[in-house]
C-alpha cells in the first residue's frame, strides 16, 4: 500500500538505510535476514504481524511498528502525496537542513535467490537516481502516467519502477498482490497507462481462458508503456498484446538486483529478435556493458556498493576498477546489442560439450503445445550430465503417443528440436511433462535448483 512506500522514502531522507523483506518468506527466512542486516526497526503490517511476537523475544532491542490498513477496498490509490511544488515548500516550512551524501548507502535489497540463500545487495542513493534517469530516458515515465504495481515492492525490479514513478510525477496505483482477475479489473477501471511485468505475468494477462470468462476478449486502449523483466518475453504472445494493448509500446529490459535493475532495454516492435541466446538490447546512458572471457561485465553508477556483511563474497564479483561480474554468459553484435546465452551456472556440461539451458529452452517453446519449459543438467555417470526439460502444456494438449493432432510426446519434443537446427548433443535427452505450475520466487523466475532435485529423484 502507500503506507510501505512512505517508509521506503522517509528512511532513506532522514539517512538511514531501508531493507524490504519479502512477504512470502517464512519465519526462518525473514529471521535470518535480520539477523545480518540487524534493523533498530522492523515495520510490519497485518499481512506480517505475525512475526512480531517471535522476533520480539529474539530481538528486545528492536522497535517494532504495526501499520493498519484503514481502507476494506483491494486497490490502495496513491495520487497525489509526492506532487511536491517547484517552490519545495514542503521543506522550506520545516527548515529541513538536508545532506547531499550520493554515496551513502540508501537500501538493502535481498536477490531472490534462484540458486540458495538470498544475498543483501548495498545500494547507494547515487544508484537508485541513475537507475530512476535510465528508465525515465529509456522507457519515457511521465507525470501523465498511472502505473499499476504489479511487481512486490521487495525485490529490485519494483523498487526502481516505483521511484522513476515518483521522479516523474506520475499517479500510481496499489495492489495487495498479483492477481490476474484484480489486475484485468484495475486496467479496466482504472485507465492505467503503463505496468512492469515478467513472463509469467503477461501470459496470465493474455490467457485466452481468463477472457472467456468475462465474455468477451478485452482491449485496453489506455496502455502506453510496458516493461518486461525477469526473461524473454516469447515471440508468440506478441500478437496478443498487439490486440489487447493497442496503443502500447513494449519493453524488455536485463538487469539484476547487483546492478540496481535494468542493465539494457529492447523495445519490441512485433517481433523478437532470432538467434542464438536472447537479444536484450542497448544499454542506457551512464551504463557500461562488456565481454570478458564471454561473461557479461557491467559497469557505472548503477553498481551495487557490495553484499552487506559478506566481504569475500562481493570480491568474488566486483572488481577493483568497478566491474561487476553479472554471472552470465553472453555476447555484443555488430549494432551493438547484448545478446543473452545463460547463466554461467545455468549450462549443462554434457559428454565435454557445454550446452546453454536457454538456447533449449527457446527451440522447445516455440512448439504449439509448449506453454513453458525449464532445462536443466541431471547428474549422469557416463557424460557427467544430461540435459532435461520439464514442459507445462497449453490447455486442449495432451502427453500421449498418438497420432490425434492435440497430443505430443517425448519424442515429438526430440523431433521438433532436430528440425529446428539444434545439434544432436543440445536435444534433451529426458523430457518429462509437468501438470502442476513451475516453482518460482517472488518475482516469477523458476527455480532451477527445485526442478533438477526433482529430476534427480526420477
Amino acid at each position: 500500500s502507500e503506507y510501505y512506500l512512505e517508509w521506503m522514502l522517509a528512511v532513506p531522507c532522514a539517512g538511514g538505510i531501508v531493507t524490504p523483506l519479502n512477504y512470502r518468506w517464512s519465519f526462518d527466512e525473514a529471521n535470518a535476514a535480520i539477523q545480518l542486516v540487524r534493523p533498530a526497526i522492523l515495520v510490519l503490517d497485518e499481512q506480517c504481524r505475525h512475526w512480531g511476537e517471535p522476533l520480539s523475544e529474539l530481538y528486545p532491542w528492536m522497535m517494532q511498528v504495526f501499520l493498519e490498513e484503514d481502507c476494506e477496498s483491494k486497490f490502495f490509490f496513491f495520487l497525489s502525496f509526492l506532487r511536491i511544488s517547484p517552490s519545495w515548500q514542503l521543506f522550506t516550512e520545516t527548515n529541513l537542513d538536508l545532506c547531499f551524501a550520493p554515496n551513502n548507502i540508501a537500501l538493502i535489497c535481498f536477490t531472490s535467490g534462484t540458486t540458495g540463500t538470498p544475498k543483501g545487495v548495498s545500494l547507494t542513493h547515487r544508484a537508485l537516481v541513475a537507475q530512476s534517469l535510465a528508465k525515465l530516458a529509456i522507457v519515457g515515465y511521465s507525470s501523465m502516467d498511472v502505473y499499476l504495481h504489479t511487481a512486490p515492492l521487495c525485490h529490485i525490479g519494483g523498487i526502481s519502477s516505483v521511484l522513476a514513478m515518483v521522479m516523474a510525477g506520475s499517479q500510481q496505483l496499489f495492489l495487495p498482490k498479483f492477481e490476474t482477475s484484480a489486475v484485468l479489473q484495475a486496467l479496466k477501471d482504472y485507465e492505467i497507462s503503463t505496468m512492469i511485468v515478467v513472463p509469467t505475468m503477461l501470459r496470465d494477462i493474455l490467457e485466452p481462458g481468463i477472457f472467456r470468462k468475462s465474455g468477451s476478449d478485452q482491449v485496453f486502449p489506455s496502455m502506453l508503456t510496458i516493461l518486461n523483466g525477469g526473461g524473454s518475453v516469447p515471440s508468440r504472445l506478441l500478437p496478443a498484446v498487439k490486440k489487447t494493448f493497442p496503443n502500447a509500446r513494449l519493453f524488455s529490459a536485463y538487469g539484476m538486483t547487483e546492478a540496481c535493475s535494468s542493465m539494457t532495454f529492447l523495445r519490441l516492435d512485433g517481433h523478437v529478435p532470432l538467434g542464438v541466446g536472447s537479444c536484450v538490447g542497448k544499454p542506457p546512458p551512464h551504463v557500461q556493458v562488456g565481454i570478458k572471457d564471454g561473461r557479461i561485465f557491467t559497469r557505472g553508477p548503477h553498481v551495487m556498493h557490495g553484499y552487506w556483511g559478506q566481504t569475500i563474497e562481493t570480491a568474488g564479483v566486483l572488481q577493483q576498477d568497478g566491474w561487476l561480474d553479472t554471472g552470465d554468459i553472453g555476447k555484443i553484435d555488430k549494432a551493438g546489442n547484448l545478446w543473452l546465452l545463460g547463466r554461467a551456472k545455468d549450462v549443462v556440461k554434457t559428454g565435454g560439450e557445454n550446452v546453454y539451458a536457454s538456447e533449449v529452452e527457446m527451440v522447445l517453446s516455440q512448439h504449439p503445445s509448449v506453454s513453458s519449459v525449464a532445462v536443466v543438467g541431471v547428474p549422469e555417470s557416463r557424460l557427467s550430465e544430461i540435459v532435461a526439460a520439464v514442459v507445462r502444456l497449453h490447455d486442449g494438449w495432451t502427453w500421449s503417443i498418438s497420432e490425434h493432432p492435440m497430443t505430443v510426446s517425448e519424442s515429438d519434443l526430440r523431433l521438433h528440436c532436430s528440425k529446428q537446427g539444434l545439434s544432436r548433443y543440445k536435444i534433451p535427452k529426458l523430457i518429462v511433462q509437468r501438470q502442476d505450475p513451475f516453482p518460482v520466487t517472488s518475482t516469477g523466475k523458476v527455480r532451477k535448483d527445485m526442478i533438477k532435485a526433482g529430476l534427480s529423484k526420477l
